[in-house]
């Protein structure tokens, strides 16, 4: 395996991590940033005062069903998914690039490797997913 198959790989575990990170999280900020919002006034249901976590994650569970905590999933995926997957598909192919140079992954301590393919994989982030 090659260092083409260890960036796909990599890529579709980018894409993986960041998929199953954004159904975990986004329960939360979704609530949280309800809280957030509703500083002092009345959210449907919820009584200024009682704009704890619980009262709020209740209150979008009544009003808008399960689905109402992932609010906002398809922006954040949009905006998250390019970045994981460029970012982990480049570090693995540069990783694996580097243990095939024998002489270079042999003799540069793989802290200096790490850098270096950490470093690469920004630099394509950033090239693939800004304006």
């Amino acid at each position: 395996a090659g260092p083409a198959v260890a960036a796909a790989s990599n890529a579709a575990a980018g894409f993986s991590a960041v998929m199953i990170s954004q159904l975990i999280y986004t329960p939360f900020d979704v609530i949280t940033q309800r809280i957030m919002v509703s500083n002092g006034m009345s959210l449907s249901g919820v009584a200024a005062n009682d704009a704890s976590f619980f009262a709020v994650a209740r209150n979008i569970l009544h009003t808008r069903g399960p689905l109402g905590f992932y609010r906002g999933l398809g922006v954040t995926l949009a905006g998250y998914l390019p970045g994981g997957s460029v970012w982990w598909g480049a570090y693995g192919g540069a990783r694996a690039a580097a243990a095939e140079q024998h002489p270079f992954g042999r003799h540069v301590p793989e802290i200096i490797v790490q850098v270096l393919s950490a470093t690469w994989a920004s630099f394509w982030t950033i090239f693939v997913t800004s304006p």
